[in-house]
C-alpha cells in the first residue's frame, strides 16, 4: 500500500471516529433534549400556574378587605367587581392545573384545593353581603372566625400542590442530569477507544515510513564515508519509499558497472602509454642512429645506402607504432565518452528519484490541508457551544441543563482539535524526513556531476594524445619517404648528408616530444586510477 493510501485510510478512520462520536453524542443529546422539553412544557408551566393562582387568591382576599373599608356604595360595587374578576382568574388557574395534572397525586391535590376554595367562596360572599350593609364589625368577625381559617386551608392546599409539582420538577431534573452523565460517560469511553485505535494505526503508519527512511539515511551516510558501492538496501515495502530504495539500488548497480569499466579503461590506457613511451624511445634511438649514419656517409656510398635502408625500416616500424598509438587513443576517447553518457543517465535517474520523493512531500501537504479543515470545524463547534452556554446562562435556572450539555459539546470540540493537532505534528515529521531525503539525493546528483566533469577532462586528455600521435605519424611518414628517395639515388644522398643529419635531429626532437606526451598521458592515467580507487566496486 502506498503512503498516500495509508494516510488517506488514517484520515478516513479519524473522520469515521468523529462521525461515530458525534452520532452517539447527538443521540444522547436528543434524549436529554426531549426530557428538557418535557420539563419546559409540562412541569415549569405548572409551577408558573401555581404562582398565578396564589397571586389571584391573595388579590381576591385583599379585595374583600378593601371592600369592608369602603364607605361609598359605588366604590363597594367596583371593588366587588374586581373581586369577582380575581376569583374568575383563580378558577381559571385551578382549571388549568387540573387539566395539566400528570400524576394521581397532582389530581388529588387539585381536588383538595378545589374543595377548600369552594368552602372559602360562600364565606367571602357572606362577608361582602354584610360589608355592603356597612356592618363592619360583623364582617371583621366573619373574617377572623370563618374566612381567615379557611383561607389558611386554601394556602395549605396550594402549598401541597406546589410541593408535589416541585418534587416532580426535581425528579425530572435528576433524570436529565443522569442522562447527561450517561452521555458524558459514553462519549468519553468511545472517544478513548477511538483515540487509542487511531493512535495505534498512526504509529504503525509512521513506523512504516520512518524506518525505511532512517535506513536510507544511514546507508547514504556510510556510502558517503567509505564509497563502498557493493552494499545494497533492503526494499521490502511496496510504497513510494520502497520504490525509491529499489531505484537507488539500480542506480548503484549502474554506478558500480561504470566504475568497473573506468577501472578497466584506465588500465588499458596505462598499458598503451607504456607501449607508446617505449616506441618513442625506440624512435629516438633510431633518430640517433640516423644521425650517426649520416656522419658515416662520407666514408662510402655503400655504407650510406645500407644505413639509409636500415633507417627506412626503422621509420616504417615507427609509423606503424604511432598509428597503433593513435588508434588506442581514439578507442580510449570513445570508451570515456560512453562512460560520460552512462553517468549522465545515472544523474537523470537520481533526479527522478528526488522528484518522486518531493511529490511524496507535496501529498503530505494535502493531508495537512484536510486536517486543518477538521480543526476549523472543531473550532467552529467550540464557538457554537460557547454561544449556546451563554444563551443558557441567560435563561437562568431553566437553561441550566442545556448549559451543561453545551459545555460538554465544547469539551468534545476541544478534544477533537487536540487530536487534529497531533495528526498535524505526525504529518510534519513525515515532511521533514522527506525533505532530508531530497537534500541527500541532490548531494548524490552533485557528486555524479563532478564525476562527469572528471571523465570529460580525461576525454580531453585522450584527444590531446591522439592529436600528438597523428603528428608523430605524419612526421614518421615524411622520414620514410625521404629515406626511400635517398635509397633510390645514393649518389644524390651523398650530396644531401647535411640535410639528412638535419632531418635526423628533427626526428629526434619529435621522438622526445612524443615521449613527453606519453609521460603526460601516463600521469593522467595514474590520476584516473587513483580517482577510481577511492570507490569500492
Amino acid at each position: 500500500m502506498k503512503i498516500a493510501h495509508k494516510m488517506m485510510a488514517l484520515v478516513a478512520l479519524a473522520a469515521l471516529a468523529i462521525v461515530l462520536l458525534t452520532g452517539i453524542t447527538y443521540y444522547k443529546t436528543s434524549h436529554v433534549k426531549q426530557e428538557a422539553i418535557g420539563i419546559t412544557e409540562r412541569v415549569v408551566p405548572g409551577l408558573v400556574e401555581m404562582s398565578d393562582m396564589q397571586r389571584s387568591f391573595a388579590q381576591a382576599r385583599y379585595a374583600v378587605l378593601f371592600h369592608i373599608v369602603q364607605s361609598d356604595a359605588a366604590a363597594k360595587q367596583k371593588v366587588e367587581a374586581e373581586f369577582q374578576a380575581y376569583v374568575k382568574l383563580l378558577d381559571e388557574s385551578v382549571a388549568s392545573s387540573e387539566a395539566a395534572a400528570l400524576t394521581d397525586t397532582d389530581k388529588a391535590d387539585v381536588a383538595t384545593l378545589k374543595q377548600e376554595i369552594d368552602t372559602w367562596r360562600p364565606w367571602t360572599a357572606k362577608i361582602l353581603q354584610v360589608s355592603a350593609a356597612n356592618d363592619v364589625a360583623q364582617a371583621e368577625q366573619l373574617i377572623r372566625e370563618k374566612c381567615a381559617p379557611q383561607a389558611a386551608k386554601v394556602y395549605a392546599a396550594m402549598a401541597q400542590l406546589e410541593k408535589d409539582k416541585q418534587r416532580l420538577s426535581d425528579e425530572a431534573g435528576d433524570k436529565v442530569t443522569d442522562d447527561i452523565q450517561s452521555t458524558i460517560s459514553a462519549s468519553v469511553i468511545v472517544g478513548v477507544l477511538l483515540l487509542a485505535a487511531i493512535g495505534a494505526i498512526g504509529w504503525l503508519v509512521g513506523r512504516s515510513v520512518t524506518v525505511p527512511l532512517t535506513q536510507l539515511q544511514d546507508f547514504l551516510h556510510r556510502l558517503a564515508s567509505d564509497n563502498d558501492f557493493t552494499r545494497r538496501l533492503e526494499a521490502n515495502s511496496n510504497d513510494e519509499v520502497g520504490a525509491s530504495l529499489k531505484s537507488l539500488n539500480e542506480l548503484l548497480d549502474t554506478l558500480q558497472t561504470s566504475l568497473r569499466k573506468l577501472n578497466r579503461v584506465g588500465g588499458e590506457v596505462s598499458s598503451s602509454v607504456t607501449g607508446l613511451a617505449s616506441t618513442s624511445q625506440t624512435m629516438s634511438q633510431a633518430s640517433s642512429g640516423v644521425s650517426s649514419s649520416a656522419s658515416s656517409m662520407a666514408a662510402g656510398i655503400e655504407q650510406v645506402t645500407v644505413s639509409i635502408g636500415h633507417v627506412a625500416d626503422r621509420a616504417q616500424e615507427c609509423d606503424h607504432t604511432a598509428r597503433e598509438a593513435g588508434r588506442l587513443a581514439a578507442t580510449g576517447g570513445e570508451v570515456i565518452e560512453s562512460t560520460i553518457a552512462s553517468i549522465n543517465q545515472i544523474a537523470d535517474q537520481v533526479r527522478t528519484s528526488a522528484t518522486q520523493i518531493a511529490s511524496l512531500k507535496d501529498r503530505t501537504a494535502n493531508i495537512n490541508t484536510i486536517v486543518n479543515v477538521i480543526k476549523d470545524i472543531a473550532d467552529q463547534t467550540n464557538l457554537l457551544a460557547l454561544n449556546a452556554a451563554i444563551e443558557a446562562a441567560r435563561a437562568g435556572d431553566l437553561g441550566r441543563g442545556f448549559a451543561v450539555v453545551a459545555d460538554e459539546v465544547r469539551k468534545l470540540a476541544e478534544r477533537t482539535a487536540n487530536s487534529t493537532q497531533e495528526i498535524i505534528s505526525t504529518v510534519s515529521a513525515i515532511q521533514n524526513e522527506a525533505n532530508n531525503t531530497v537534500h541527500t539525493m541532490q548531494h548524490t546528483v552533485q557528486q555524479v556531476d563532478e564525476g562527469v566533469h572528471h571523465a570529460h577532462q580525461a576525454s580531453v586528455a585522450i584527444a590531446d594524445i591522439r592529436q600528438s600521435a597523428d603528428s608523430v605519424v605524419h612526421q614518421v611518414s615524411e622520414i620514410s619517404n625521404a629515406m626511400r628517395e635517398q635509397s633510390s639515388a645514393s649518389m644524390v644522398l651523398a650530396q644531401q648528408v647535411e640535410r639528412v643529419a638535419q632531418m635526423s635531429e628533427e626526428s629526434s626532437s619529435a621522438a622526445a616530444s612524443t615521449a613527453q606526451e606519453s609521460n603526460r598521458l601516463g600521469s593522467l592515467g595514474k590520476e584516473l586510477d587513483q580517482a577510481i580507487a577511492l570507490y569500492r566496486v
